[in-house]
């Protein structure tokens, strides 16, 4: 199954996308900073890291959703 995806669709999802992902990753940072120094930069990095994969499960998820009811 392939999803087919509007342009209206793509910037939905592009437009929750940053949306969620971006103001997550500056609380992440910000934890970061605030938090021991020593540990700052392996948690913002392993942080960015699972906020992307999380996203792009949800984005998949979601582009899966629509080939179904398609």
């Amino acid at each position: 199954m392939v999803a087919q995806v509007t342009p209206e669709v793509w910037r939905k999802l592009v437009r929750a996308y940053f949306a969620v992902v971006v103001p997550v990753l500056a609380i992440g940072a910000a934890v970061g900073v605030v938090g021991p120094q020593r540990l700052a930069f392996p948690f913002v990095i392993l942080f960015g890291l699972l906020v992307q994969v999380a996203a792009r499960f949800f984005v998949r998820r979601y582009l899966l959703r629509q080939a179904r009811l398609a």
